[in-house]
């Protein structure tokens, strides 16, 4: 699951390693998905939660488990999402105005492509996929669920399917937006 909204995302800023907490909306957004996901059997109080520990994320499982899980939130530091390095806080207009010659979206495109004193998908794909055996060990037992960053959950989608680090962008998921993914497949 994709943490609720901020005030940033809400202004399409850049936010890796910001920490900001959910706005009015996310909290409210993460609260229909609770009830969502209890309706359709997809969170109990047993049910594994996984968040990156930035705010919007823990705050997010915390919300989802409604107090009332009956075991911790793990927080990973693998899920967390992209380090946009001297991006964070801006605008794409504002990160790339003041390029030192005329900015390639392209570049973006390119797995290996760092932002400016952050890091590369391809930094961010061996990280969050450094944390998917985890993920497969406790999937065992049933459903687990993940509260993570478009990056981080791009990242791990592209690794389950076996698709190319070059499709990173086209994955699309709304602020508090889940995806379900049956890992008794993937892994085997």
């Amino acid at each position: 699951m994709r943490h609720g909204s901020t005030d940033l995302s809400v202004q399409r800023r850049y936010c890796g390693r910001l920490d900001p907490p959910l706005n009015g909306p996310g909290r409210d957004e993460v609260l229909r998905l609770r009830l969502q996901l209890r309706s359709q059997g997809l969170l109990s109080r047993t049910t594994p939660i996984i968040a990156s520990p930035l705010r919007r994320a823990a705050e997010s499982a915390q919300l989802l488990a409604g107090g009332e899980s009956l075991l911790p939130i793990d927080g990973d530091p693998r899920w967390r999402e992209i380090d946009f390095g001297e991006w964070e806080g801006k605008t794409y207009a504002e990160a790339t105005a003041n390029a030192p010659a005329p900015f390639n979206p392209e570049r973006i495109a390119d797995p290996s492509f760092t932002f400016p004193g952050g890091e590369s998908l391809l930094q961010v794909y061996a990280r969050v996929g450094a944390a998917l055996p985890d993920l497969l060990s406790l999937s065992e037992a049933g459903v687990v669920v993940v509260v993570a960053h478009l990056g981080s959950i791009a990242a791990a989608l592209l690794h389950l399917r076996g698709q190319s680090l070059e499709k990173f962008w086209e994955t699309k998921l709304p602020l508090a937006g889940h995806v379900i993914v049956d890992l008794a497949e993937v892994a085997a």
